[in-house]
């Protein structure tokens, strides 16, 4: 009797560090549907903003370092990332590298997802200047941001995995490419949005071959401590 009833606390347990697995990687809203048996997840949903960074100068940083620096620097700078999503409401989809990747509107609808993204760039860059500063690197972020509609769902079977795409999401990654380092681009429709609120300056089209002209747009990045406010609370 006592080997059954470890036995049934056993399983519980595994259960529980199973659904607390799911919740970690999948939304709320997701989590469930997949704990229902839900499989063919997938939906379109407008009015989010899609955000893309990559980390200047980092291949060439890790060149000189031992394996295990490079993945305890770059868990330090994405579990620094994954804390300000839960202060903007983002959400991230994926790591590629030393890229990141998240949206703002997509489990919850957000009226100001583009402006609670672009506040949660502002932050990443003050983060990763400060952390480049104190460890003495020579980091910087290039990140794109736009807003529109995307198609979402998990793809995968044995590897689950919650991704977005359309054209919102391919413009973001251009912006993210066309970036220099340590400065934020966004699109017109984002300065269009919110030139109220930043300082934008007008970097010009983007041209690639085989693709639509892209308007590109700076966020003024000098009055950096002013956009960033810690007060501010996102709720």
């Amino acid at each position: 009797m006592g080997s059954l009833r470890a036995e049934t606390q056993l399983i519980e347990q595994k259960n529980r560090e199973n659904e607390a697995l799911v919740l970690s990687i999948f939304s709320p809203a997701i989590a469930k549907r997949l704990k229902q048996g839900d499989r063919e997840i997938a939906e379109q949903i407008s009015n989010v903003s899609i955000l893309f960074s990559d980390l200047h100068q980092f291949t060439k940083l890790t060149q000189s370092m031992s394996p295990q620096e490079v993945v305890r620097l770059l868990n330090e700078l994405v579990t620094g990332f994954d804390e300000m999503t839960d202060k903007y409401g983002l959400e991230k989809i994926k790591t590629i590298g030393d890229g990141y990747m998240a949206v703002c509107g997509l489990g919850m609808p957000r009226l100001d997802h583009d402006k609670r993204t672009v506040d949660f760039a502002l932050e990443m860059l003050s983060f990763v200047r400060r952390f480049s500063y104190e460890k003495d690197l020579h980091l910087d972020l290039r990140i794109g941001i736009n807003s529109g509609d995307v198609v979402a769902g998990v793809i995968g079977k044995n590897k689950l995995l919650y991704d977005v795409w359309g054209d919102s999401v391919n413009i973001a990654n251009r912006l993210k490419s066309a970036c220099p380092p340590g400065a934020i681009l966004v699109s017109q429709d984002i300065c269009s949005r919110l030139h109220d609120l930043y300082d934008f300056e007008l970097v010009g089209e983007i041209q690639e071959p085989g693709k639509e002209k892209l308007v590109a747009w700076q966020v003024k990045t000098s009055k950096l401590t002013v956009s960033v406010r810690e007060e501010e609370v996102y709720e």
